[in-house]
């Protein structure tokens, strides 16, 4: 299926300390499902017999970062701790009542050589605070950048009352998230032409989405093991990965190439 979704968000933040900071962030947007190619999945399906093909999400969010990195575009010590709290729906309107919280972790340790180690930790839940189902577009998609990599995007979790994920006539795979997530990250970054900036990086990745009748076991994420190359060129930092997958599935790809602009963690 395809999604289009249309919106705006107003924000206002304020700097409590050289280090922590806050904001509050509006948003109102409206998502709709076109071009379904297979049968709905059970979570999509229910969510159509409730709203329809179109969803308006009006919701307010509150954040609290506490950012000691030495620089974020390249840090090599310090840490960034995040957490996030979305309320939708009640007294805010739209479709959909719900909560959302992310807490996100990540420290950066100097080594030898001008080499650094990052370790990150995610856990996210999303939980409806009436009858109605969980938007699609608010649940969590692990897998790819910034998750789990060497996996393909949103497929590191429960899809369905099925399995993992449903795959179509054509080969492709519904993605339906989980309305929990927890991930691990580990990478090693080392110089490899210092004037240029451009570094090699070795990780390490665990991670899934749950779903809704499943509890997070931390014996049941899926692992993952790659290295790429790191730039901060003038346009940002430019990072190229290959993953690869541990105890591959029979719906795994052997590996994964993931290219990507911004810093990830």
């Amino acid at each position: 299926y395809k999604t289009k979704s249309n919106g705006f968000a107003l924000s206002v933040g304020k700097s409590f300390t050289e280090y922590i900071s806050g904001s509050i962030r509006y948003g109102l947007d409206q998502s709709e499902i076109n071009d379904i190619t297979t049968s709905p999945t059970y979570i999509l399906q229910k969510q159509f017999d409730w709203y329809g093909n179109a969803i308006t999400t009006s919701s307010l969010t509150a954040n609290l970062t506490r950012d000691s990195r030495d620089f974020y575009l390249d840090p090599k010590t310090g840490s960034r701790n995040t957490v996030f709290v979305q309320y939708a729906g009640g007294p805010l309107g739209g479709d959909p009542n719900f909560i959302k919280s992310v807490a996100d972790s990540a420290w950066y340790f100097p080594l030898f050589w001008d080499t650094v180690f990052m370790t990150r930790g995610r856990v996210g839940f999303v939980g409806s605070l009436n009858e109605l189902p969980i938007p699609t577009g608010e649940r969590f998609f692990v897998g790819g950048a910034g998750s789990v990599r060497g996996y393909r995007y949103g497929t590191v979790g429960t899809i369905g009352p099925d399995g993992p994920i449903e795959v179509g006539p054509d080969g492709s795979l519904n993605r339906v998230g989980g309305n929990k997530e927890l991930i691990f990250n580990f990478e090693f970054t080392f110089p490899i032409v210092p004037a240029a900036r451009l570094k090699g990086l070795l990780f390490y990745d665990m991670g899934r989405a749950f779903n809704d009748y499943e509890p997070i076991r931390v014996t049941q994420l899926r692992h993952s093991f790659g290295w790429g190359f790191w730039w901060l060129s003038p346009m940002g930092p430019l990072r190229f990965e290959w993953g690869y997958i541990v105890n591959q599935k029979p719906t795994d790809q052997p590996s994964q190439f993931e290219f990507s602009i911004g810093a990830q963690f």
